[in-house]
């Protein structure tokens, strides 16, 4: 996690719901405050509901598992952790290749994956053991600049980069090879997340007055274009459209969970 993210997560036992039985609620890990919280995110409605606090450790990133309903994390990009859903105790599992930021497990079998800025890993989530996948290589626009990795409905595995207008890149998960999907011209710095099979955004136009608050999104597929361009070689833009609780979302926050996409607003 490079820039400030933004995100929501899953209930706790002081719900007396499991995070199966709620549909619009994930879990949600902060980053980078001074002190982080870990909680749940309704994406509907954006309110944030607090388990615990886990102080000063950077949590870059959380997954949950599709199979065991497991919830893991990377702290301080050197240890892949575990998350106790009920009262937010962190058990660190092992060490991970240095560098990883991001995780992202495949929805059809539990198969984990974590990414550097450049490059793909599969990652035992017994022990941390790291394997590389391969690189993203030099698409368009890419270069060491990868956010976040997120499985989307599609059963692709993507990956943003952070800019201005923030592109959209397909990963191989047999190679690692980056393929340029398009750009997202108005939404900086968008970064991505999932929950389920549904991959989300969340983006925020940093330094301005007129648009200051995280906004929820998610993209329409079909609009994406291998290559990134158009046949007269202009660069294709992805079609993002708000959901849920659209511009009203909490900042500094990862989520993940097991919950069908909101409807748009």
């Amino acid at each position: 996690m490079d820039v400030v993210l933004f995100g929501a997560l899953l209930a706790t036992g002081s719900l007396a719901m499991s995070a199966r039985a709620q549909s619009s609620v994930v879990y949600a890990a902060e980053y980078n405050q001074s002190t982080n919280r870990f909680g749940t995110i309704d994406l509907l409605n954006g309110n944030f509901t607090k388990i615990s606090s886990f102080g000063s450790t950077l949590i870059n990133d959380i997954a949950y598992c599709p199979t065991n309903g497991t919830l893991y994390g990377i702290s301080n990009t050197t240890a892949l952790v575990m998350f106790n859903k009920t009262n937010g105790a962190i058990t660190t599992i092992g060490n991970l290749v240095s560098g990883i930021e991001s995780l992202a497990f495949r929805p059809g079998d539990g198969a984990l994956f974590g990414a550097t800025s450049s490059k793909l890993y599969t990652i035992n989530p017994a022990t941390g053991t790291s394997t590389l996948v391969g690189s993203y290589g030099s698409p368009t626009k890419l270069g060491t600049t990868g956010q976040n990795i997120r499985f989307a409905q599609d059963g692709n595995l993507y990956v943003s980069n952070t800019s201005t207008n923030t592109d959209i890149y397909r990963i191989s998960t047999t190679s690692g090879a980056a393929t340029w999907m398009g750009e997202t011209v108005g939404y900086p710095y968008l970064i991505l997340m999932n929950a389920s099979s549904n991959m989300y955004g969340v983006y925020i136009n940093l330094g301005t007055s007129t648009n200051p608050i995280p906004k929820l999104a998610t993209f329409d597929l079909s609009s994406f274009v291998n290559g990134g361009t158009n046949a007269n070689g202009s660069t294709h833009q992805v079609t993002v459209i708000l959901v849920g609780a659209g511009t009203n979302f909490p900042a500094n926050f990862n989520f993940s969970g097991n919950v069908p996409r909101p409807s748009p607003i």
